[in-house]
């Protein structure tokens, strides 16, 4: 047995019965987000994805989590596969006190990072549909389900994760009152509205292109909350890509639209001006926080994108756009000063 591998995994794998005093173990760390370790694990000629939950997320500022999520984004990722078992990777194994889950391996071969896919130039906005239509179909399904209501009444960590990094942190940084206003406003509505379970991290980086459609990961911000988060949140990083890369900004925003659309279509648990004005609230908000909040996207360096995407999304905290199909090409028009 190898012993790369610290004592209170060892003693998880032997709880399960997956090794004993003969098996050969390895781990090899695996890319993924800030707040957790991932690593492909294998275990003779089989191979598994184990992740654990980090009580101080990989970030430059101070930003820590209750380890504990690790049983909801576990109970999210099941329930993922009970809607439709491509949703979401099998959970093999959990340990609720040390965070370890254990889950199938996807190889990248044939499931790759959607993230990496659009910013390698391969915007497939069928795909993008289809990420629309599997959020909707989760959304739609969990709506009005009191037990989930009751097992995912995870506030204290949604307001660790999202509101006080995404939202409340830049306070500080805008001290315009009014702006200041509807940051504090957006934190109270999404502190208070329960409508559906939500994902809480729908983006490129967590979800793979699988070949039987969209494959989501990470779910450890899992909440019953607004379903309107986990929408803005995945329509906000392809915008955020058309200003990283203008020159393909027409495919980018393309596949927004189609995942609007898509999405759109499904909408039934709810008044549809209602839910689409909530989006439109949070969707410039949530483009500030990344560049502005404690978790900045690794891949819009230059000042000239920063300052676009203030100087287009500060008013529209306080005048939203007409539609969310009217954001999108209102932002493709500013795109053009990047152009130049």
């Amino acid at each position: 047995m190898t012993t790369d591998i610290n004592t209170s995994l060892l003693s998880f794998l032997k709880k399960i019965g997956l090794v004993d005093e003969n098996s050969l173990i390895h781990l090899t760390p695996m890319s993924g987000g800030v707040s957790s370790d991932i690593y492909r694990l294998d275990i003779g000629e089989k191979f598994y994805c184990l992740k654990q939950a980090l009580p101080k997320l990989k970030v430059d500022v101070d930003w820590y989590a209750d380890t504990g999520r690790s049983y909801y984004e576990a109970e999210w990722l099941r329930y993922a596969r009970s809607v439709n078992e491509n949703n979401a990777p099998a959970i093999l194994a959990y340990d609720r006190n040390a965070g370890f889950i254990l889950m199938d391996y996807l190889p990248s071969e044939q499931y790759p990072v959607w993230k990496k896919q659009l910013l390698d130039g391969i915007i497939d906005a069928d795909f993008a549909t289809r990420v629309g239509k599997e959020t909707a179909r989760l959304h739609a399904d969990s709506h009005n389900n009191q037990y989930l209501m009751e097992l995912f009444k995870t506030d204290s960590m949604f307001y660790q994760l999202r509101i006080e990094p995404y939202l409340l942190f830049m306070r500080e940084k805008y001290r315009d009152y009014k702006i200041q206003s509807v940051l504090t406003e957006l934190a109270e509505s999404l502190n208070t509205t329960h409508i559906t379970l939500i994902h809480g991290d729908v983006s490129p980086k967590n979800i793979l292109a699988g070949p039987d459609g969209p494959v989501f990961l990470d779910a450890e911000c899992a909440y019953y909350g607004d379903p309107a988060f986990d929408l803005t949140f995945c329509l906000n990083h392809l915008l955020l890509k058309s200003i990283w890369n203008p020159e393909s900004s027409v495919d980018y925003i393309y596949a927004y639209k189609s995942l609007v659309a898509a999405y759109l279509e499904q909408v039934s648990w709810e008044n549809i001006d209602e839910f689409v004005h909530r989006c439109l609230r949070l969707l410039p908000a949530l483009m500030l926080a990344r560049i502005d909040g404690k978790s900045p996207v690794e891949y819009l360096t230059q000042n000239s994108q920063k300052e676009l995407i203030r100087r287009f999304c500060t008013p529209r905290l306080l005048e939203t756009s007409a539609n969310l199909s009217a954001f999108a090409d209102e932002l493709g028009s500013e795109l053009q000063d990047l152009l130049q």
